[in-house]
């Protein structure tokens, strides 16, 4: 059904192009659309650029040339089963000394957790996050804000349209490959037909200023004087994408079903992807050749599709099996005790952030003063020590709550703000 659905959203775009005889009409009303989509779609692929480039430049652990192991701490890297330590916070690089405690706090930020609970009327929600969720939606709406109010430059448009492929990538999947060779082999036949065969899909990709597709200055002008441009369907990229995507999780599955202990080699990928440079590379040259637009599909499909061995994965899949409730488990709502006549909620909504630092990035404890000969120091309750042992091991978590409580005789508002500093 998808290369229906798909074909009847371009026979749609071509006749309201048709009808409407104003392109630039269309366009306007789906920027609105794709600036909207497009704040998330780059804030998600902000923040997980982000994490890949913390994990690289940060690590948590890494290993030397002599194959020891080191392990972050507060402000010092500890070499397993040693007790030396050194204090560069990015490892086999030299910085400044007057920058290492910068970047420790910059890794201690960026590498922190934090955990928002929030109840509202009993209704319980947990949710995990760090800093690069917080900062991936302003960087998408800085991004979008330029492209809309900055003319569609060609290189913002792009930023959007891998984002818009990067998040395709990441919600769907064929879930075997015998479905994922269907699908392609029918979008084959659907590429070559409407871009041979009908003007609808070069007329709605030349006509739409929208970031549907990925554009690339060229040799030339445009006939109104313009930078000319090549152009690629983001259909081009996610479509073979999925393909190459589940060729990975294939290698990871094998990798860990011959429990293999050397490197993770990813030959399925690896084919997949150099198969899909090669027949990219051959679309380029031919539509240089006959200065004609191409279908991508009609070289990228077959390029992807006898990339491996596919009798060996044809019976892998990965739809997910239901999640079978537990003897014990009570359905959702069913364990909550019943209500008195006449009583009200207390509490009407809690929030409750909890910052949790990186593991080992914990502020070491102070040291101990020497005890005093005959003092009333030596004289401590019980109590007191265990406070003491509970501030050392919150370290320096913080949490702050949020309490809203609605008066039963009064129905007054009253909210309370808590404030826990380790």
């Amino acid at each position: 059904m998808f290369p229906v659905a798909a074909g009847l959203v371009l026979g749609g775009l071509y006749l309201l192009l048709k009808y409407i005889n104003d392109p630039t009409l269309l366009s306007r009303i789906l920027t609105w659309y794709f600036s909207a989509m497009g704040v998330l779609a780059v804030g998600k692929s902000f923040a997980d650029l982000l994490g890949v480039a913390v994990d690289h430049i940060f690590p948590q652990q890494y290993r030397d040339s002599e194959g020891r192991l080191f392990t972050a701490g507060f402000d010092t890297w500890k070499v397993e089963g040693e007790g030396k330590e050194h204090s560069r916070p990015i490892p086999d690089v030299n910085v400044p000394t007057s920058l290492h405690s910068r970047l420790w706090s910059l890794r201690r930020t960026l590498r922190a957790r934090w955990t928002l609970d929030l109840t509202f009327y009993n209704e319980k929600l947990k949710k995990s996050f760090w800093i690069g969720v917080l900062m991936g939606p302003v960087v998408g709406a800085v991004v979008v804000g330029i492209y809309t109010a900055g003319g569609k430059h060609w290189l913002l448009s792009n930023i959007m349209g891998i984002s818009f492929s990067y998040g395709a990538m990441q919600l769907m999947s064929p879930t075997t490959f015998p479905i994922a060779t269907l699908l392609l082999g029918l979008l084959f036949a659907y590429d070559i037909f409407f871009v041979f065969y009908t003007p609808l899909m070069v007329t709605v990709a030349t006509n739409l200023d929208v970031p549907i597709k990925l554009l690339f200055p060229r040799p030339g002008t445009t006939p109104s004087g313009g930078r000319a441009l090549a152009m690629l369907g983001l259909g081009d990229i996610v479509l073979p994408g999925l393909v190459i995507a589940m060729a990975l999780r294939w290698d990871l599955w094998r990798f860990y079903e011959l429990k293999r202990r050397a490197d993770f080699p990813k030959p399925y990928f690896n084919a997949c992807l150099v198969a899909y440079t090669l027949a990219m590379f051959t679309t380029l040259g031919v539509m240089h050749v006959f200065q004609h637009a191409q279908p991508a599909l009609l070289y990228l499909v077959p390029g992807v599709l006898t990339a491996g061995e596919l009798r060996a994965m044809w019976n892998y899949t990965e739809e997910g099996e239901a999640d079978e409730p537990k003897p014990d488990e009570k359905p959702a709502g069913k364990n909550k005790t019943p209500k008195e006549k006449g009583e009200v909620d207390q509490t009407v909504l809690t929030v409750k952030i909890v910052r949790k630092p990186a593991p080992g990035a914990r502020r070491p404890p102070p040291p101990t003063p020497p005890p005093e000969v005959g003092g009333e120091e030596e004289e401590e309750t019980e109590d007191e020590t265990e406070d003491d042992d509970e501030e050392e091991e919150e370290g320096s978590t913080s949490s702050s709550e949020v309490v809203i409580e609605k008066s039963e005789a009064t129905a007054m508002w009253s909210t309370t703000i808590i404030e826990q500093m380790g």
